[in-house]
């Protein structure tokens, strides 16, 4: 991720809210912006966001089920709920389910959002290193044993 920006996309229908969170995230990560559940779903199509980020409540379609399209469509993308009002129960729900990987409480700290944006690179990334450790590990095993059958 170092030599490439990672993406992000934010999704609020408030244009002042994510105008804000353009200019914070930009200093960081590559970003693009909607400003409803529909849009955002349309920027998908050409945009490959490694983080999606979605207010709660907006018109139309909610930011639960934008996430829940976002994880059908983009199951590694991190999904961060944004709420500054919402039934306790929805907001637990959305986390106990796995629509959202992280919520955060408006109005929070502009560096808590892109401390939790980069936790979950790092995250990633070393997951990623992981799998690819263990799948070389799993390839040699498989060597190994291919060279004892015929022996």
């Amino acid at each position: 991720m170092e030599s490439q920006r990672a993406r992000v996309l934010v999704v609020d229908d408030e244009p002042e809210v994510t105008q804000c969170l353009r200019r914070l995230l930009r200093r960081h990560f590559e970003v693009e912006v909607a400003t409803s559940g529909e849009e955002a779903l349309e920027k998908l199509e050409g945009f490959d966001p490694h983080v999606v980020i979605s207010d709660y409540r907006m018109a139309k379609m909610s930011g639960r089920d934008l996430l829940r399209q976002v994880r059908a469509r983009q199951h590694d993308a991190l999904r961060v709920l944004m709420s500054g009002w919402a039934e306790p129960s929805a907001i637990e729900s959305s986390v106990r389910d796995r629509t959202a990987n992280r919520v955060l409480n408006k109005p929070f700290p502009p560096d808590d959002l892109v401390s939790a944006i980069r936790e979950f690179l790092a995250e990633r990334a070393a997951q990623a290193a992981s799998d690819s450790h263990l799948g070389k590990a799993a390839h040699a095993d498989h060597i190994e044993e291919a060279g004892a059958a015929v022996r």
